[in-house]
C-alpha cells in the first residue's frame, strides 16, 4: 500500500515527542530559582537541598562572590548537606573569586567534621587563595588545633608562605592561638622565618603582648 504523503510518518512523531521532552526538561530546570540551593544549604535544609538537586539545580552554582553550595556547607558546618552535594558532583576544589575553597572555609571556622569529609573526598591541602593563604593558615587563624592536625596529616606544608611572606605559625601567633602554635612547633614549623616586614612569629607575639606565646617561642 502506498504511503499517504499528507499523513505524518513515524519519524515525524518521534521528532515531536523528542521536542516535547526537551521542552519539559527545560521547563523543569527553569523552575529552580538561581540562588535557592545556596540559601537552602545555609539554612541547613537537607531535604530541600535534595529536592532542588533532583529538580535540576546546579550543584556548583556560584553566588556573587563565587561561593558554591559546598563552600556554604563547609562554612556553616553542614556535614550531611556536604555529603549530599559531593554525591551530586560538587567540585571539592572549586574556588571563589578570592580563591577560597571549601576546605579553607571549614578550617577557618573550625568545622573539623566537614574538613574530615572534604579531605576524604580528596581536597587539596596546599591550595592557595589569591592572597596565598592555605587551609593550614586558615586553621591557624581560626584557632582550630584539630583541623590543623588533620591537614598536616594529609600533607599540608607547615612552612608555606602567603603573598606577604607570613606562615601559619605567624598567623597563630598573631591571633593568640597558643594551642595551634604548639601543634605547628611539634610539626617542625620554622620559628626563624621572617615575613615581608622582617618579623618572625616571636616578634609578632611580642608586639601583641602575648606572653605565653612569647615564652613558648623563645
Amino acid at each position: 500500500m502506498d504511503q499517504n504523503p499528507n499523513f505524518p510518518t513515524s519519524n515525524y512523531f518521534l521528532g515531536v515527542i523528542l521536542a516535547m521532552a526537551f521542552l519539559l526538561m527545560a521547563a523543569c530546570t527553569e523552575t529552580v530559582e538561581k540562588g535557592a540551593l545556596i540559601e537552602a544549604v545555609k539554612a541547613g535544609q537537607a531535604e530541600t537541598v535534595r529536592n532542588l538537586l533532583e529538580a535540576g539545580a546546579d550543584v556548583n552554582e556560584e553566588d556573587g562572590g563565587g561561593e558554591t553550595p559546598l563552600m556554604a556547607a563547609a562554612l556553616t558546618g553542614r556535614r550531611e548537606i556536604a555529603e549530599i552535594l559531593l554525591a551530586a558532583g560538587a567540585g571539592v576544589d572549586d574556588k571563589s573569586k578570592r580563591g577560597g575553597t571549601a576546605l579553607m572555609a571549614a578550617a577557618v571556622t573550625g568545622w573539623d567534621n566537614v574538613a574530615e569529609l572534604l579531605l576524604e573526598a580528596g581536597a587539596d591541602v596546599n591550595a592557595k587563595n589569591t592572597g596565598g593563604g592555605t587551609p593550614l593558615m586558615h586553621a591557624a587563624l581560626g584557632g582550630s588545633e584539630k583541623v590543623a592536625n588533620m591537614v598536616l596529616n594529609a600533607g599540608a606544608e607547615v612552612d608555606a608562605r602567603n603573598a606577604e611572606g607570613s606562615t601559619a605559625l605567624m598567623g597563630a601567633s598573631l591571633q593568640g592561638h597558643i594551642g595551634v602554635v604548639r601543634v605547628l612547633l611539634d610539626r617542625g614549623a620554622d620559628k626563624t622565618i621572617t615575613d615581608g616586614q622582617k618579623a618572625t612569629a616571636l616578634v609578632i607575639a611580642r608586639t601583641r603582648g602575648l606572653t605565653d606565646i612569647v615564652n613558648l617561642l623563645e
